[in-house]
């Protein structure tokens, strides 16, 4: 089941828990098997060994199986979910059986809800019921957190600003579990950040060099350029056809960001492309585009960048360098 984007509702009808920056997981769990699926059904159970053992008399309890839908994340230095140190548990395919226990500790599974247990289907129970018999169960693993509910979503959201979490989930207490779904009687509102930023490329669209596929973007900093990512998301066929001939009239040979940007670019782009004939095209700094994102990654990379509009009316010159606003302002 999958969550609506809209403005956080409000009412006693809403429960309210914190959005998780990692990747879902439905845990099916048997004393003697436990399998791991992702949003696409993909079976993911060899890639997380520390999950392997959640059919251990500790967390089944007196029950002969359970069905656990959650977000597994990975904490970072700071004590909050990073993606990009979870990302390398993603791309694994084996682990080894042990781990160390600060790995164990910084990798959580935080289960929001009970979707089977014993072999009975609870889809059809309401929200406020499963989450009941999931509380109830007491599930001990190391691994383990069950989510928290609040009543005050407003609340939730100036905390979860404060501590630079994701976002808020808001679910209706008397929802069933629709599979597949997604549904507005789950909404979720994520803290995003609007930022202008420099045009220094683009990126064809795969099998179309005549259509704008992505920007290349990079931010104001005090000593130039600094490359921040791509964003292709927003990029319609109109934006792209009145783009492309003011970006053929500025093209450069060389990037305007630094030669290490650059690098990591092209080295990205192939990554992400798998080899396909495609290159990245510069241009002169001249361009503003306005984005919205979510966060930047350590690397400084921008996390679901979203093109809100183009920026005629602004100049590099104008925007206040990246120290004058501060991290992802």
């Amino acid at each position: 089941m999958l969550a609506t984007a809209a403005a956080l509702p409000v009412g006693p009808q809403w429960a309210y828990e914190c959005k998780w920056d990692g990747i879902r997981l439905i845990a099916n769990v048997h004393a003697d098997a436990v399998r791991l699926s992702g949003r696409n059904e993909s079976d993911l159970t060899t890639r997380f060994p520390e999950l392997t053992d959640l059919g251990s008399p500790d967390t089944l309890q007196s029950h002969t199986s359970l069905v656990l839908d959650g977000e597994l994340i990975m904490l970072d230095q700071d004590g909050r979910p990073s993606f990009a140190a979870l990302a390398p548990h993603i791309n694994r395919h084996h682990g080894p059986r042990g781990h160390a226990a600060g790995q164990q500790r910084d990798l959580q599974y935080v289960v929001f809800d009970l979707l089977g247990l014993d072999d009975r289907d609870l889809t059809q129970e309401p929200f406020a019921t499963r989450r009941e018999k999931l509380v109830d169960l007491h599930l001990e693993h190391p691994v383990i957190r069950i989510a928290e509910t609040f009543d005050d979503g407003a609340a939730l959201w100036a905390a979860t600003a404060a501590e630079n979490l994701e976002g808020v989930v808001a679910k209706r207490r008397d929802s069933r579990y629709e599979p597949g779904v997604r549904s507005r009687a789950w909404i979720k509102a994520a803290h995003r950040t609007i930022a202008d930023l420099v045009i220094v490329g683009w990126r064809p669209q795969r099998g179309q060099s005549d259509s704008v596929g992505a920007l290349l973007l990079a931010e104001v900093g005090p000593t130039g350029l600094t490359f921040v990512g791509a964003v292709g998301s927003g990029i319609s066929e109109r934006i792209s056809a009145a783009l492309l001939p003011v970006l053929a009239q500025i093209s450069a040979a060389e990037p305007a960001v630094t030669a290490s940007d650059a690098a990591r670019s092209e080295a990205g782009r192939r990554a992400e492309s798998a080899g396909a004939d495609r290159s990245d095209v510069w241009v002169e700094p001249l361009l503003i585009a306005e984005v919205e994102y979510l966060h930047k990654t350590p690397a400084g990379r921008l996390r679901h960048p979203v093109l809100r509009r183009l920026r005629p009316d602004l100049t590099p010159a104008d925007l206040p360098s990246a120290t004058e606003l501060g991290p992802d302002q």
